[in-house]
């Protein structure tokens, strides 16, 4: 409900309702429903991070389909999960920020965790010959990042399916092989 109705107007009341657990049986696990949600936003973070190392650790997959498989794994995710912006930790963290410090400070340390994860995947490529990234790898790890979150949650506003191929391709350009042209030749 959080992700779906926001969290500022979902009370306890909406999700006894929603859940069909009573009161009692949440208020004894939580004490409010911040509580509850640090609990749901832990949760999905092991998710995401646990499917996140799987894809990162196919070592028999080159660097740059990997990479394609952690977007696309992005997508499959929240297409499933419905929230207000696309992406569910995006959508909390606005909803939030300025009232659940702690919250802002999870979700931070999420991004940042997979910001790390493709900064060091892109590192792999390049010290394998894989790839010849035109950034350094720190740089084009926020740029992927950053891109990723701005297509999840561009193909939830304008419901433009087409933006994840735009994602793909660009993907596939920024990480170009070694030794190949990024540019198209004229």
């Amino acid at each position: 409900m959080f992700l779906t109705k926001g969290f500022a107007v979902t009370s306890m009341d909406d999700l006894v309702k929603a859940s069909g657990v009573a009161k009692t049986n949440i208020y004894y696990h939580f004490k409010g429903k911040e509580e509850l949600l640090g609990a749901i936003v832990d949760r999905m973070i092991d998710h995401y991070q646990s499917q996140a190392l799987h894809i990162a650790g196919l070592a028999e997959l080159p660097v740059a389909a990997r990479l394609q498989r952690l977007v696309l794994a992005l997508y499959e995710q929240n297409e499933v999960k419905s929230s207000l912006g696309g992406c569910p930790f995006l959508t909390l963290y606005t909803q939030t920020a300025g009232e659940w410090p702690e919250g802002k400070a999870r979700i931070g340390r999420f991004f940042r965790s997979q910001r790390e994860l493709v900064q060091g995947l892109l590192q792999e490529g390049a010290a394998a010959g894989e790839l010849k990234p035109a950034l350094p790898p720190d740089q084009l790890a926020s740029v992927l990042v950053s891109a990723v979150e701005g297509a999840l949650f561009l193909s939830h506003a304008t419901a433009d399916e087409g933006i994840k191929a735009h994602l793909l391709d660009s993907l596939s350009l920024l990480l170009q092989p070694a030794g190949t042209s990024s540019l198209p030749s004229s």
